[in-house]
């Protein structure tokens, strides 16, 4: 095979796949989107809305709520908890939706993405002569994301209420599983980033490890942070 025909085999088909050519979308779990239209409705006279949070897709179109922040600040403020408390209304899904405050956000803050790799589990099996190892599972190590951080730590604080629905450390109970996993998609596009190439779905996705934040006076980079996610399985979806 020849460099030329390489180049036209490349060029002719779907071309090389790029590192910086990705996409990756979080999926909001299911419960905390219903809690939070519970919360809408109730503080607003039964009116309800779906919710989208900006980069947090629940899987329907619905409104974006991106309002003025002494708005926000209202709406999560202690008396509104209090009052939804009472009403006997969980009220970490409605805060858990406003966290992020902008568009896309946290999409476009996605700075790396990694599909794990994949091996078979096996046992050993002998009958005569050599041992065959017999493959039965696959095994994968966590997904791993890293963010760029908003001045006001926005993106840490929202898998860490991600993290509050497994286990609350306040009231001390623990979540039930199908209440806190949802699901994660990365996504390969082309060079010009205009048709998506391949499509990865990790499913019954949550959060296990909130990474550290370094702090140097010699250090002005942009601060990352690094989230870690248990999921069962994967599936490639285009």
């Amino acid at each position: 095979m020849s460099l030329q025909m390489m180049k036209t085999s490349i060029f002719n088909d779907t071309g090389l796949a790029r590192g910086n050519k990705y996409i990756c979308n979080v999926y909001l779990p299911n419960a905390k989107t219903d809690q939070g239209r519970g919360i809408i409705g109730a503080l607003f006279g039964g009116r309800s809305s779906t919710l989208n949070i900006p980069g947090i897709f629940t899987g329907t179109p619905g409104l974006n709520i991106d309002v003025a922040q002494p708005i926000r600040n209202l709406l999560t403020s202690n008396s509104v908890t209090k009052f939804a408390n009472k009403l006997g209304r969980p009220v970490s899904g409605f805060i858990f939706q406003n966290i992020i405050g902008r568009g896309e956000q946290l999409s476009l803050f996605c700075s790396g993405a990694e599909i794990p790799s994949r091996d078979v589990e096996a046992t050993e099996q002998k009958y005569y002569g050599e041992r065959r190892q017999i493959g039965y599972n696959h095994i994968h190590p966590q997904l791993v994301l890293q963010y760029y951080c908003s001045e006001d730590l926005r993106e840490r604080r929202f898998f860490e209420e991600w993290q509050n629905m497994v286990f609350d450390p306040e009231s001390k109970a623990v979540g039930y599983y199908k209440e806190y996993i949802g699901r994660v998609e990365v996504q390969q596009w082309d060079y010009g980033l205009t048709t998506k190439m391949s499509e990865y779905r990790f499913n019954e996705a949550y959060v296990t490890n909130v990474g550290n934040l370094n702090y140097d006076y010699n250090n002005g980079d942009i601060q990352r942070i690094s989230i870690s996610f248990n999921y069962r399985n994967y599936t490639r979806i285009l």
